[in-house]
């Protein structure tokens, strides 16, 4: 048996949890400032948070957490983004995901406020590290390959590299080994093309080349590139790297039967491992463990797989635990503790999909055939014991009939009164549903209505091929709607949220739709910020705003994104009221916050709307939307989806087609909402200007 080893990740880290003293922890911080009063303390604590992360993971805490409250206080620059990744790869050392991902998150947003791009492929890398460790494969990847794309549009080798291994990882864990070897196989080329590569990253991705050559059982291969990566790792204080490496070898000498070889090499990674490298030494057990089966010492192989298994779910490591049912599954076959092996046979296959070894399916059925077995025995006895009671369930059964019999006869008079009642209630009932009916077929009717008065999307497409409209009222009709109209050589097009959603909501959107038809079509206005302030007036007249017998303190009216593509002049306006404007440009997301006033509400009328100009050519795409996506309830922890979240989406959608992003940003909703009710309509507009 191989015992799959998890691989080196760039930014590696021991994964263990700690309790801390934190007042301690936080003197020990104080002297370590006082110290070095002459070194800036922003870039002391994100060296020290390093330099401790191996040796006191305690300590390394609390200096990030310093770090990290000093950050907030100030205005963040790159710099302090690049702390905020450093110090998210501590937390995520400490099984502290939660935290990881929210500096990650907090890092994104600064590094597109600031225009990073050199920080983006770090920080998405290091998500994809955090989803890794917590075993959500599937959102690693993602993240790998949208580092990737930017890496590669920063043309940065050794970034391409690092997050080739980690690609190449992701596979390894899924038994995708030939698309993981193709990616170890890329980084290793690129670093020992590069005369100034770190040897140890070149002995890490050498390390990893070597599992996958043991997967294929292509030992001598494997064997070769362990030894170098071993060479590697001498003037290295990773010991997590060095037990890891020995570990590896081990295992090779295990599958050549070579067991003394084996065992020496194994008991050299547990030494080299220590206690404070939690990860690299259950893998060291793991392996002993196996070996102590291959020698027949059965006894101490389930000792040991037992501790292994115990430590390994304290890591929530769901892949290499699978790996340890297995082996506890045929150490209890050999020790001939059939319902210990049964027990966990059915924790392996909770954790695995499929068995892929024919051997061990035959001893697995042999085990569930003899289990069956005693368990048909123990039924049969307890049908003997069943045949001495029998002539008591017989009268005990006949008198349970008398007294079901009586209990029968009260029920029915009891119905027979109920149903006088309840035809009373039918009548009822039918009179209700049926002004229901004559209602819901009126707002039918309304939705076909509002549906007319808007754009159709094949009349979109036709001047924006690579665009979608995702609009999902959360009742018959909608409070949010688009526009869309092209006069002369400017394209208009708009989303608007309403107040209200449902009949009132569809009322003021028709309005909307009306004026917004009348100031472009008829008036041929084109400035977007003349339009939004001479909207305002009109839907303010139409709801009497200033009428003094019916004075307002309310907001009613509608937000709106409007765009203007202005294709004789190559230019793109935008005016908002409250809604934003999102754009990517370089790769990069950027928005434009609308004005801070409703069309048609409370507004100061001395401050008009304003207006944004942007070059056709500098904008790859663009997105309006109404706030019911951000505003969902949901996930986990049925809070909001927030607009963070929807720019991260925006983000990670971002090299799909418009078709795939339309699909993704559906799913997303879908998936966060569940089972809960929508609260509000859903509109999402998306542009792709590069056609």
């Amino acid at each position: 048996m191989i015992f799959k080893i998890t691989l080196t990740l760039f930014f590696l880290f021991t994964t263990f949890s700690c309790v801390y003293s934190a007042n301690e922890n936080e003197r020990k911080v104080d002297s370590l400032v006082q110290a070095n009063k002459n070194i800036d303390e922003f870039k002391l604590l994100d060296s020290l948070s390093w330099e401790y992360r191996y040796t006191d993971i305690e300590l390394a805490i609390a200096i990030a957490n310093r770090l990290q409250k000093k950050i907030e206080a100030v205005k963040i620059d790159s710099t302090l983004i690049e702390y905020l990744v450093n110090i998210s790869s501590i937390y995520r050392q400490n099984n502290e995901f939660e935290k990881a991902f929210e500096l990650l998150d907090m890092a994104t947003i600064h590094a597109h406020h600031n225009n990073n791009v050199k920080l983006l492929w770090r920080i998405y890398n290091n998500k994809g590290n955090v989803y890794r460790n917590n075993n959500d494969l599937n959102s690693a990847l993602k993240a790998y390959f949208i580092g990737l794309k930017i890496a590669e549009y920063l043309k940065n080798e050794g970034a391409i590299a690092s997050i080739y291994n980690n690609i190449g990882s992701i596979y390894f864990s899924t038994n995708r080994y030939k698309e993981s070897l193709t990616f170890f196989l890329k980084a290793y080329r690129i670093y020992k093309n590069n005369p100034a590569s770190n040897s140890f990253h070149i002995a890490a991705i050498a390390d990893n080349i070597g599992m996958v050559y043991t997967e294929l059982k292509q030992y001598d291969k494997a064997l070769a590139f362990h030894l170098q990566a071993k060479k590697g790792f001498e003037n290295s204080d990773n010991l997590e790297a060095k037990s890891i490496n020995l570990t590896c070898i081990s295992n090779i000498l295990v599958q050549k039967k070579i067991y003394k070889s084996a065992l020496e090499y194994i008991e050299k990674a547990i030494e080299t491992s220590g206690n404070s490298n939690l990860g690299s030494l259950i893998m060291a057990w793991n392996t002993k463990a196996d070996i102590l089966f291959q020698l027949g010492r059965y006894k101490e192989a389930e000792i040991l797989f037992n501790k292994t298994i115990h430590f390994s779910d304290s890591l929530s490591n769901i892949y290499g635990t699978t790996e340890m049912y297995y082996g506890l599954t045929k150490t209890y076959i050999k020790l001939n503790e059939d319902e210990k092996a049964l027990k966990n046979l059915n924790l392996y296959r909770h954790l695995n999909d499929s068995v892929n070894s024919s051997e061990f399916k035959a001893e697995l059925s042999t085990i569930e055939a003899k289990y069956a077995a005693e368990k048909k025995e123990q039924q049969i006895a307890l049908l003997e014991k069943d045949k001495k009671n029998k002539q008591l369930i017989i009268y005990s059964t006949s008198g349970g009939l008398v007294l079901v019999f009586v209990l029968a006869l009260i029920i029915f008079r009891s119905y027979r009164e109920k149903r006088k009642s309840n035809i009373t209630l039918v009548q009822q009932n039918n009179i209700i549903q049926s002004k229901n009916k004559d209602i819901t077929d009126s707002i039918n009717y309304a939705q076909r209505i509002q549906l007319a008065m808007q754009p159709s999307r094949k009349l979109i497409q036709e001047y924006f091929p690579n665009s979608f409209v995702f609009y999902q009222p959360k009742d018959i009709v909608s409070g949010d709607f688009f526009w869309f109209t092209k006069q002369e050589h400017n394209i208009f097009i708009a989303a608007a949220d309403c107040t209200g959603h449902g009949v009132p909501g569809a009322l003021m959107s028709m309005i909307g739709i009306n004026f917004l038809n009348q100031l472009v079509i008829e008036n041929k206005q084109t400035d977007t910020s003349v339009i939004l302030n001479r909207l305002h007036n009109h839907v303010k007249n139409a709801l009497r705003s200033n009428n003094e017998d019916e004075k307002r303190d309310s907001n009613d009216g509608m937000d709106i994104a409007l765009v203007r593509i202005d294709q004789l002049n190559n230019k793109v306006q935008f005016s908002g009221a409250v809604r934003p404007f999102y754009y990517f440009e370089n790769n990069i997301l950027k928005s434009v916050k609308g004005d801070k006033y409703s069309i048609g509400g409370i507004k100061d009328e001395t401050t008009p709307y304003a207006s944004h100009s942007f070059s056709f050519n500098s904008i790859q795409s663009f997105y309006i939307f109404s706030d019911g996506y951000a505003d969902q309830f949901g996930g986990k922890t049925n809070k909001k989806f927030m607009l963070k979240n929807f720019q991260e989406l925006l983000i990670s959608v971002q090299h799909k087609t418009v078709k795939e992003q339309e699909e993704e940003i559906k799913k997303s909703f879908n998936q966060w909402k569940g089972p809960n009710e929508q609260i509000d309509d859903i509109l999402v507009i998306g542009v792709n200007l590069n056609t």
